[in-house]
């Protein structure tokens, strides 16, 4: 079957057949080619006296040419989309980062045999109570007990990451695109 000048299509083999040419972006010479001129013109390069250029497939996947339904336009021939992106701040969604810190021990009082006397008490003794505190053959100085000691903190960490870039790309396999430079003429609608 002859294709119709100016149509693409996917070949898996490392060349282009005989009257096709890769999709590579290349100007060729409008005076060679004056039929697929007449039908992509310049939306692909070129200078529109002497040259005009083929689509460039090159690590892009093709696209619908129009307007969309959501409000993009898409002219023929223009070029979008990046392989690489570095999100800002304002991109990423809104998450938090949490983190926790717990520290454990105890807390010793101490007690001396003398009556606790003062109301500023030095060196962690007891000072004076309202209440007898007795300790059984209490030396210089007795432990009287201990009291666990649990601190909960909640912590707010600060702003992590390191602005590097991402690649953006769909799974993808490599294929040759290549369009049509003879064959049927289109007729227009």
């Amino acid at each position: 079957m002859e294709p119709i000048i100016g149509q693409i299509m996917m070949f898996a083999g490392n060349f282009a057949p005989r009257g096709w040419a890769f999709c590579e972006g290349q100007l060729l010479q409008i005076a060679q080619y004056t039929a697929l001129f007449s039908l992509i013109g310049t939306s692909y390069g070129g200078d529109g006296r002497t040259t005009f250029g083929l689509p460039d497939f090159r690590g892009r996947v093709p696209n619908s040419q129009g307007q969309t339904p959501g409000g993009n336009n898409f002219p023929l021939g223009h070029k979008g989309g990046v392989t690489d992106v570095t999100l800002s701040l304002l991109e990423m969604p809104q998450h938090n980062h949490t983190g926790q810190s717990r520290i454990q021990g105890k807390f010793t009082f101490l007690a001396s045999p003398n009556a606790g006397t003062t109301n500023d008490p030095t060196n962690g003794y007891l000072s004076a109570t309202t209440s007898n505190m007795y300790i059984d053959k209490a030396t210089a100085t007795a432990e009287m007990g201990s009291v666990p000691v649990d601190f909960n903190t909640n912590l707010n960490l600060s702003t992590a990451g390191g602005s590097q870039p991402h690649t953006n790309m769909q799974p993808y396999l490599p294929l040759n695109f290549v369009i049509a430079l003879q064959g049927i003429y289109p007729n227009r609608p």
